[in-house]
């Protein structure tokens, strides 16, 4: 396989980890009971996660977005 395809592979295994553990965050932060028994600091700092990770996936998907086909 040649490096470019495990690299495309690399980016598309990172790609589908975040996605993952990020809707895991996101369904912990529309639990009812997370915001009720969560104090405010821990719970702004996972806002503020989820925020970035989303920004990530963003990323990783434009990228994604650049490789030519058949690469």
């Amino acid at each position: 396989m040649p490096a470019t395809s495990d690299w495309k592979v690399s980016l598309t295994d990172e790609r589908a980890q975040l996605s993952d553990r990020l809707t895991k965050l996101v369904a912990y932060l529309d639990n009812t009971d997370t915001i009720l028994n969560t104090s405010d600091k821990p719970l702004s700092l996972l806002v503020i996660q989820r925020a970035l990770m989303k920004a990530y996936l963003d990323v990783l998907d434009q990228r994604l977005a650049l490789i030519p086909p058949g690469v």
